[in-house]
């Protein structure tokens, strides 16, 4: 396994990564493709490659910590998943919303 245990710690069921400790939030713009990436470790049936895909993203963002990318779906990466997933459930809402929005206001 490639983790760094000097590296993040466990808080609840969230991971908090060395490069985002807890308070930073999403600071980064909400991008629904991204979201999408992530948000599928925590649904049933993922792949090996869905995990992965999901993990180098986290990584990218600071969610993990480098090196975290091991496609193992264990407790940091769904921590990382969900600490995500709160940070941006806002923007995960109204992205939900936008399509029964622009049915009503559209042209």
């Amino acid at each position: 396994m490639a983790e760094n245990k000097k590296q993040g710690y466990m808080q609840g069921q969230e991971f908090y990564s060395a490069a985002m400790p807890q308070g930073m939030g999403g600071k980064l713009k909400f991008d629904p493709m991204q979201a999408d990436t992530i948000l599928a470790v925590l649904q049933s049936g993922v792949t090996p490659e869905q995990v992965l895909a999901a993990q180098e993203l986290m990584v990218r963002l600071g969610y993990l910590d480098p090196g975290m990318a091991d496609n193992d779906l264990g407790p940091k990466t769904m921590g990382a998943a969900r600490r995500y997933s709160s940070n941006y459930s806002s923007d995960l809402i109204m992205e939900a919303l936008k399509d029964k929005f622009d049915s009503f206001f559209g042209d």
